[in-house]
């Protein structure tokens, strides 16, 4: 009996023993609470691709933020939120109650062109290929249909809906015209089109994620707008995106890699700073048209291929920069600015129609053989006293010499010119022309209202098309004497009751 009692005893003390090292185990794994009735389970979401826990891997997909929280939808969406399934989805998806489509032999999300989540302020767009499912690049997002449009400020936007990201920002503010303050922007947006456009009262521009290529009309019109914060480093196009910021002095840091600067700060009427313009691009079409307070134009991209209209309007511009080798249109580039000398034109331009209109120059720059258009090329130029040798590759100087108050000499014309229309209107201290090439297709109004002009012009054609010889004297005094071997045909030039030109025969 006592042997009994003995081992009995001995048993007793081991089972103590294990029981207290067994709650200190569970104690150091903070998991002493796992037998606790009450204790409140975390909750689990079913997504469709639960694995078990021997084989689950980490979830790495992109989640966006509500409320500072992180949050992914799965199936079950945050309170308020809703989902709008478009028509395309087919017999094998179960949606239940606006909860996130699934296939049902798979558990897969499937998102289609169309589908819609609302949350908050916000409508999220997802963008697909049609009827294939999962095809798209994301969702684009912009305010609801009901929102608050009078609102100061708005919400947090998602990052990503069930790891699809939220890629875009499509007219998102454009409507909401009292935006002072931007909320953050989705964290893997690459494109940014109109998102701010028209907001008036926007000072600061948000941080923008370093993943955006396209930053199209993003800020247009936003007239408040001072504060600019870097470029992301991935942006390829700055087309009309600070058009009309008229409070803008300082343009951002552009990024390497950026390729076309289209319009960017067109009507930037403050800007008088802009920082150096990586040599990645390649195309700069009016992308400081109309800014007036800059006075010294930034160093060109060495990259630069077309710079039409760049500096339109600049009416304070005084110099005009070094032209990049490569460039081949410079349509417009330096028209309506305070330019006093042109700069030397690269030897591949071909374009060069409005290049230096209503400026101050008063010798043009040699023209390189390979310019076709000179159209309006000196329109206006009234200090201007001599028109350049124009090579044979020029086949148009429509307007080319239009308003040249001061003009009095023209070298002879290339053999190859067709295109002459209102070429010397207004040219009032023009006394000769040289020869009138056979070339010559369109001579409407070419020598209007030349006053000084008189001699003899001779046209080495006779006829031309139909009306393109209307008032080629029109307004001019003194007299003319026009010849050519069609002597019948040269009274297509003669307006009714000009006395001072007459024709001869050859």
């Amino acid at each position: 009996m006592k042997n009994h009692c003995r081992k009995l005893a001995l048993l007793l003390a081991l089972i103590v023993t294990l029981t207290t090292t067994l709650t200190a185990t569970l104690t150091g794994c903070n998991i002493d609470k796992a037998g606790d009735a009450t204790a409140t389970p975390e909750p689990v979401i079913d997504d469709g691709t639960a694995t078990s826990p021997a084989t689950a891997a980490p979830d790495e997909s992109p989640r966006p933020v509500v409320n500072g929280e992180d949050y992914d939808p799965g199936i079950e969406l945050p309170e308020g939120a809703v989902y709008h399934p478009s028509t395309g989805h087919n017999y094998n998806v179960e949606s239940k109650d606006g909860t996130v489509p699934l296939n049902a032999d798979t558990g897969e999300f499937l998102f289609y062109i169309g589908d819609m989540y609302t949350y908050g302020d916000y409508v999220y767009t997802y963008e697909g290929d049609g009827m294939k499912p999962n095809s798209g690049p994301g969702w684009r997002v912009a305010l609801n249909s009901d929102a608050d449009l009078s609102k100061e400020e708005y919400g947090p936007m998602f990052d990503s809906i069930c790891g699809v990201p939220v890629y875009c920002m499509s007219s998102t503010f454009k409507r909401a015209k009292n935006l002072k303050i931007s909320p953050t922007l989705p964290k893997y947006l690459t494109e940014i089109k109109e998102a701010f456009r028209g907001c008036k009262y926007l000072e600061a521009m948000p941080v923008i994620p370093d993943g955006v290529t396209k930053m199209d009309d993003a800020f247009y019109g936003c007239t408040s707008l001072k504060t600019v914060t870097p470029l992301p480093k991935s942006l390829k196009t700055l087309n009309n995106t600070f058009i009309d910021c008229v409070s803008l002095e300082t343009a951002p840091e552009f990024p390497e890699g950026l390729e076309k600067m289209t319009e960017s700060f067109k009507g930037c009427t403050a800007l008088k700073t802009v920082p150096a313009i990586p040599s990645s691009v390649t195309v700069m079409r009016g992308t400081f048209k109309g800014c007036t307070s800059l006075v010294n134009a930034p160093s060109l991209p060495s990259g630069l291929t077309i710079m039409s209209e760049l500096f339109q309007d600049c009416v304070n511009l005084t110099a005009a920069p070094s032209i990049p080798s490569g460039v081949t249109n410079m349509n417009s580039s330096f028209a309506n600015t305070a330019i006093t000398e042109a700069p030397v034109l690269p030897a591949g331009v071909k374009d060069i129609a409005g290049a230096f209109s209503s400026t101050a120059i008063k010798t043009a720059p040699e023209i390189p053989n390979g310019v076709e258009s000179m159209s309006g090329c000196f329109m206006n130029c009234t200090k201007l006293t001599a028109a350049p040798v124009l090579p044979e590759s020029v086949n148009s100087i429509n307007y080319a010499f239009y308003g040249c108050t001061s003009l009095v000499e023209v070298p002879a014309f290339p053999g190859k010119l067709r295109d002459f229309q209102h070429a010397f209107a207004g040219c009032t201290a023009l006394e000769t022309l040289p020869v009138i090439p056979e070339s010559a297709e369109s001579m409407q109004g070419f020598c209007e209202n030349c006053v000084s002009l008189t001699g003899v012009i001779t046209f080495e054609k006779g006829y031309f098309l139909q009306n393109d010889c209307t008032d080629a004297f029109k307004g001019t005094v003194k007299p003319i004497y026009i010849t050519g071997p069609y002597p019948q045909q040269l009274s297509t030039f003669l307006s009714p009751d000009q006395s001072n030109v007459q024709i001869l025969d050859e």
